[in-house]
């Protein structure tokens, strides 16, 4: 899929229409009030990538190993030697919420694509009781809507690059 990216001709309607999608379909929800909620173990309902995501990025930042290609032989190879390593760096990454604001799907699907949404710098939390799932960003400093938010469109299909030439 081709990536929206700022320098789009018509990138100030695409982020509208983002953003108009964005705040009907996500509640705003402050990370104190769901901190509580989850009684201040909210780290433990972050949902992780699956161990491939995990594993090329651990490949990409530490790994004195280099291949050539990640087929599932290389990846049933790391699991079995270096499992433990893996999930640690994962950890060590501190993959939580940067900002004080969480926000609540109206829907399921985010906890169907943990994969994707990591990939975009998007962190899911599981839903609990009456609280659907959360999405939250883990960094600062730049533009959401292109980094996070416009991508995220298009994964769930709100809206199709074709549409916009």
């Amino acid at each position: 899929m081709e990536r929206i990216r700022y320098n789009h001709p018509k990138y100030k309607e695409i982020e509208a229409e983002v953003s108009r999608r964005f705040n009907s379909d996500f509640n705003s929800i402050q990370l104190d009030v769901v901190e509580k909620y989850y009684d201040n173990s909210l780290f433990e309902y972050i949902l992780a990538p699956s161990f491939g995501v995990q594993a090329d990025e651990w490949v990409g930042d530490c790994s004195d190993h280099k291949f050539k290609k990640m087929t599932s032989a290389v990846y049933k190879w790391l699991e079995d030697n270096h499992y433990d390593e893996i999930v640690e760096h994962y950890y060590e990454r501190e993959h939580y919420p940067m900002w004080n604001t969480l926000f609540e799907s109206s829907y399921d699907t985010p906890e169907d694509m943990v994969d994707e949404l990591y990939e975009i710098g998007i962190g899911v939390i599981q839903g609990k009781d009456s609280l659907n799932p959360m999405l939250f960003i883990a960094g600062a400093g730049y533009n959401f809507y292109e980094a996070h938010w416009v991508p995220m469109a298009q994964l769930f299909g709100w809206i199709d690059i074709n549409d916009y030439n």
